[in-house]
């Protein structure tokens, strides 16, 4: 079975944590810590801050969530471009240059030669840095 990890942005002082979630009734949102098979912290976050993991990692090793902009280096084309990471359809979704279709998962991107992991940045997310979704 495949771990599924969330983020969101702790109402406290919107620093991120990731873990498991929960979400209740009264549509307050939690991210929790798992560690040996109990649950520790618990944490409240901004439910429009919640985003999964992708389970796929950036050239730095950092976590690829639903909700980051990702600097995609086509170095084969001697171009760069920037793309938010959305769930649709099913799966996680990142626009394409170059191809014959315009988005696609990130699971096909990685998994089918779009682009390899050292040509992906993440530069922020569209929370705390909303005017990167415009570039």
């Amino acid at each position: 079975m495949r771990k599924i990890e969330c983020r969101g942005q702790w109402v406290k002082n919107d620093t991120w944590k990731v873990g498991s979630i929960l979400q209740c009734d009264d549509g307050t949102c939690f991210i929790m810590d798992y560690e040996d098979g109990d649950f520790g912290t618990k944490w409240e976050v901004n439910p429009e801050t919640v985003g999964e993991s992708t389970g796929y990692t950036d050239k730095h090793n950092n976590t690829i969530f639903e909700g980051d902009v990702l600097l995609i280096n086509l170095e084969m084309y001697d171009e760069t471009y920037t793309t938010v990471v959305r769930f649709d359809d099913g799966g996680f979704m990142i626009d394409m240059k170059h191809e014959d279709y315009d988005y696609t998962t990130i699971g096909n991107a990685f998994n089918y030669g779009n682009f390899e992991k050292e040509d992906v940045m993440i530069l922020g997310n569209i929370y705390n840095n909303p005017e990167l979704k415009e570039l």
